[in-house]
């Protein structure tokens, strides 16, 4: 390894492998502020402050990269025993103190624009310059360690060109410290170029799922319209043929399915035949009054010249009623005022329509008659 080469020292000795994190130097400088108090009097503070951002950046970079750096021990454990060296070797020279302090503000200094970045994200180019950055720390504290050792680091303080090693090893440190910041900007860059990509495409599929809201929303509504239009045409569908049956069952004589033959029906109309609905209304009109209405042979209808007459069928021993057809001349002006002024009294049937009505509802309940067995029906 190249810093035991330059420097003799073995950084995995029991002494140096003790001082392996940033609490340990700290409480090294807590033990020993006294001694570090005589070379400057703020020199314990003064010195915990130069190394702990140090010592951030390093145990950033440690976390990520302990398994790319080949060395007996891990990386971070390395870099804080060769910092603990220097601060050894500084506190009995006042002025190897001073060249410490300013090696170490460098290094923070030129670590500053290291930024931490996931290992998920990372691509093998910051790898790379990573573990160059991680090594080349190590490269700094072994040539602090080896100048103190030959007395010349006072050397590099007073920039007297006599050692450049500090400041060669320093620059390329800031070199690496420069890619490694590059590095990290193009790959966040990479990165959010990906995400705005993602967003965009989230976007998209965001409006497209919006528009298929909205198509399924009018689909829902056009097929909500269309099934009242089928159910309205059912219920119309079903009405009219309601009607129709009843149209059926009203010219044919016979009930609808829904009346009970033995059932007392109040409204005639309803299901009684067409020929004696025709009946019922001539009556209430009062046009059959004269025929129906079971008057003595003195208050029957007369013709102009004063003879009584009688209504005749066409076919009086014809069995289908509906096919009758009635004949009568024309009353004169006293029949039909009396007819008038009964119509008005009463807006009833006559008696004998009624009567009509309740051998027709009687015959209809007894179900072994034929539908047309009665002969007479007034």
């Amino acid at each position: 390894m190249r810093y035991e080469r330059e420097t003799g020292m073995d950084l995995s000795s029991p002494q140096a492998a003790s001082f392996d994190s940033t609490t340990s130097i700290f409480t090294y400088i807590e033990q020993n502020k006294a001694t570090f108090k005589k070379s400057r009097a703020d020199g314990p503070q003064t010195l915990r402050s130069k190394i702990e951002p140090i010592a951030a950046t390093i145990q950033t970079l440690c976390g990520t990269f302990e398994e790319a750096i080949i060395l007996p021990f891990p990386p971070g454990k390395a870099i804080f025993a060769a910092i603990f060296v220097v601060i050894q070797a500084s506190r009995q020279v006042s002025e190897d103190f001073d060249a410490a302090l300013d090696a170490f503000d460098t290094i923070e200094h030129h670590l500053r624009t290291v930024k931490f970045i996931a290992a998920r994200n990372m691509p093998e180019a910051l790898r790379e310059v990573s573990v160059k950055l991680l090594v080349q720390i190590v490269v700094v504290l072994g040539v602090i360690t080896k100048l103190q050792k030959t007395h010349r680091l006072k050397l590099w303080l007073k920039k007297l060109g006599q050692s450049n090693e500090v400041s060669s090893a320093l620059d390329d440190l800031g070199r690496l410290a420069t890619d490694h910041h590059h590095i990290v900007s193009a790959a966040t860059f990479n990165v959010v170029s990906r995400t705005l990509d993602i967003l965009e495409a989230s976007e998209a599929c965001e409006a497209q799922a919006r528009k298929d809201r909205e198509e399924s929303q009018t689909c829902r509504k056009q097929i909500t319209a269309i099934a009242e239009q089928i159910s309205t045409f059912m219920d119309e569908t079903a009405a009219s043929s309601a009607r129709n049956r009843q149209d059926i069952h009203l010219n044919t004589g016979w009930p609808p399915e829904d009346v009970s033959r033995d059932s007392t029906i109040d409204t005639p109309s309803r299901w009684c035949p067409f020929w004696l609905q025709r009946i019922l209304a001539r009556a209430r009109d009062g046009h059959l009054l004269g025929c129906l209405c079971g008057r003595s042979k003195s208050s029957r209808p007369r013709l102009r010249d004063g003879k009584p007459y009688r209504p005749l069928r066409a076919h009086p021993f014809r069995r289908d009623m509906r096919s009758s057809r009635w004949r009568y001349t024309r009353v004169d002006s006293d029949t039909r005022a009396t007819a008038v002024h009964q119509r008005r009294r009463t807006s009833d049937p006559p008696e004998c329509c009624m009567r009509a009505l309740s051998r027709w509802k009687d015959r209809m309940s007894r179900p072994e008659l034929a539908p047309y067995e009665d002969r007479y029906v007034f």
